[in-house]
């Protein structure tokens, strides 16, 4: 029952016709103490603060449920849901365990399969823009423990996309994921300089367009203030 009140996307229309707006609601920093907000949308942000809560507290129980039974029967089309707002609301819980595993320091072997969901989502959804809104969302959360092989990958894709897109709305989110990964990258040339030369060749010169984007320097004086820790990989 609590799941099926947990919808993270609730107004659509909103998101068409009142894009600037839907971007603030629909922030990540959004918070419940905005008055104004219709009942749906207040249930909906307390539903997921108690999923969020209940993972984190409860992880060792349900981590392995949300793993080997309800994302397996998702993936397996045993899962039946109603509609494509409650699969995005399923979705959105990778998003949670990102985070989560990130606080945690999970060891990698330990880690939930990122990757495949991406991939699942890439090669099956991509088409609805309610599942790329997800895949830039589960980037964002997961950023520090993506894969260092694929991360170069990952970030290619999200760039692709920004130039591909005129939704307002994913514009804006894809521009939050690349600072994200900027803000990664950077943290890795200045710590690892021995690694430089592989990874900016891997990048070609996307990395130094999305540098030049976000103004390299302010990047870097961000960093330092606010450190990154290395990728779990």
């Amino acid at each position: 029952m609590l799941f099926q009140k947990y919808l993270p996307l609730q107004n659509l229309e909103q998101w068409k016709e009142e894009p600037e707006s839907f971007i603030e609601q629909e922030d990540d920093n959004y918070l419940v103490l905005e008055y104004d907000m219709d009942a749906e949308m207040t249930l909906s942000l307390l539903s997921y603060q108690l999923i969020d809560k209940l993972i984190e507290k409860f992880y060792s129980t349900t981590f392995p449920f949300i793993q080997n039974t309800l994302l397996q029967s998702y993936f397996t089309g045993n899962l039946k849901l109603r509609s494509e707002l409650e699969e995005d609301a399923l979705l959105s819980i990778v998003c949670m365990l990102g985070k989560i595993q990130k606080d945690n320091k999970t060891p990698k072997d330990q880690q939930l399969d990122v990757c495949f969901v991406l991939e699942m989502i890439k090669n099956s959804k991509w088409d609805n823009i309610l599942f790329q809104r997800r895949y830039i969302h589960i980037v964002i959360q997961w950023v520090k423990l993506l894969p260092k092989s694929k991360f170069v990958h990952y970030y290619n894709l999200v760039l692709e996309s920004l130039q591909r897109t005129n939704d307002v709305v994913l514009i804006y989110e894809h521009c939050s994921c690349i600072h994200k990964m900027l803000q990664e990258i950077d943290y890795w040339l200045k710590m690892s300089p021995n690694a430089t030369g592989g990874l900016t060749g891997g990048l070609n010169q996307r990395f130094l367009v999305g540098a030049n984007m976000f103004g390299s320097h302010a990047l870097r004086r961000q960093a330092r203030s606010d450190p990154i820790d290395f990728s779990n990989d």
